[in-house]
């Protein structure tokens, strides 16, 4: 299935699902993830928020696959937020520049209420992240 979601077949997926019904909470990771990113993939953002949200595994691809279906239901400050609390939660990720800037675009998308705070926030985490790539032994507080 993997390779399927990969090659963005999702024709074979949709038959594959249509038969077999969905990833329920006894399936593994990876299962409960295609079954996610399907739904993401096939525009279908409601549901996708539904499922990741009944998923048993709440690691960094489930959050941010919740953090991206938010911003295509233009959801901004609840993605801005969603995506603070991964820069808390995996402070380490390989992926922590692009989670910075998607950060950044969704609070400037949200509007004047949540901008202010969110793009704080957010580049606090920016000077936090420079200094771990200076190795400086100051630690990030918030």
């Amino acid at each position: 299935m993997v390779a399927l979601l990969k090659h963005e077949k999702f024709s074979v997926l949709a038959n594959e699902y249509a038969t077999k019904g969905a990833a329920g909470s006894n399936s593994d990771e990876q299962q409960q993830l295609s079954y996610a990113y399907f739904l993401y993939g096939s525009e279908k953002y409601e549901e996708c928020l539904k499922y990741l949200a009944s998923c048993s595994f709440q690691t960094l691809p489930f959050l941010l696959l919740s953090s991206q279906a938010q911003n295509k239901l233009q959801n901004y400050a609840k993605s801005a937020e969603l995506y603070v609390n991964i820069l808390k939660k995996f402070p380490k990720a390989d992926d922590y520049t692009d989670i910075l800037v998607n950060a950044m675009a969704s609070a400037i998308s949200s509007g004047v209420k949540h901008k202010k705070k969110v793009i704080d926030v957010v580049i606090c985490y920016v000077i936090c992240y420079m200094k771990r790539k200076e190795k400086s032994k100051n630690k990030c507080e918030f």
